[in-house]
């Protein structure tokens, strides 16, 4: 055993794949009470970008995740609630849309809008937690935020939306599955996201600091400084900055 290598690629890929799995259980846990959905999914995605996909992987997952949880619990749990409203209504006009697909002209017309409707609705969904674990933002300023992010790049929305209601499919027929598949998700969009979070911190002037390639942002925690939010989508007075 002496001779043993710990820092060996087979070693860290067994060491990342077990905190994916912590990381998935903590998720599974904070989400129970329904209301803690959006701080918690907050949590799990700045704890696979920050800690188990980064330099800093050697700190405390349990840690970095609770932290996180903590910090934007408030705001989470309005964020959940909103949430959880929308999700209602969206979901029971795809219902209402299978019901009467097979009832002429306005049935097809009507799930072809609800189909149109849930595809924006899920990416917007998405992209709510990746913004609370990235900016210091009102309520408000993460939906308008989240609802600017779905609005660009829609293909690739779409395709995380699509990739979303497929791990749920597999969740549902192979429960053991939502021990693997929230922090599998998470690893999955954290490139798309990422980049969409540094691209606009660097179209926003919002960074503190030197530049650094843009491959290397993706690893490194910016300090963003205080702005006015308000300058890009008029109302009301937020400030920003990035989280470490």
């Amino acid at each position: 055993m002496n001779g043993f290598n710990y820092n060996s690629p087979i070693m860290r890929i067994l060491e990342t794949i077990a905190n994916m799995f912590i990381v998935s259980f903590f998720w599974c846990l904070c989400c129970i009470p329904l209301v803690t959905i959006v701080p918690s999914c907050a949590a799990l995605y700045h704890t696979i970008t920050k800690v188990i996909f980064s330099e800093k992987r050697g700190q405390s997952v349990a840690k970095d995740f609770f932290k996180t949880y903590k910090e934007n619990l408030i705001e989470g749990v309005v964020l959940s609630l909103i949430l959880l409203l929308t999700a209602f209504i969206v979901f029971y006009g795809d219902y209402c849309a299978y019901q009467i697909f097979y009832k002429g002209a306005f049935g097809l017309f009507y799930a072809i809008l609800a189909i149109v409707i849930t595809l924006f609705y899920l990416p917007t969904v998405i992209y709510m937690p990746v913004v609370l674990s990235r900016f210091d933002v009102t309520v408000g300023s993460v939906i308008r935020l989240s609802v600017y992010f779905t609005m660009t790049k829609i293909y690739a929305n779409i395709g995380m939306a699509l990739l979303l209601v497929f791990l749920v499919l597999c969740v549902y027929m192979f429960p053991l599955a939502l021990l693997i598949a929230p922090a599998l998700f998470a690893d999955l969009f954290r490139p798309v996201a990422e980049k969409r979070m540094l691209q606009f911190i660097k179209d926003n002037n919002l960074e503190n600091g030197p530049e650094v390639k843009a491959e290397e942002e993706v690893e490194q925690q910016q300090e963003v400084s205080a702005v006015d939010l308000d300058n890009k989508f008029k109302k009301g007075k937020d400030h920003a900055r990035n989280k470490n």
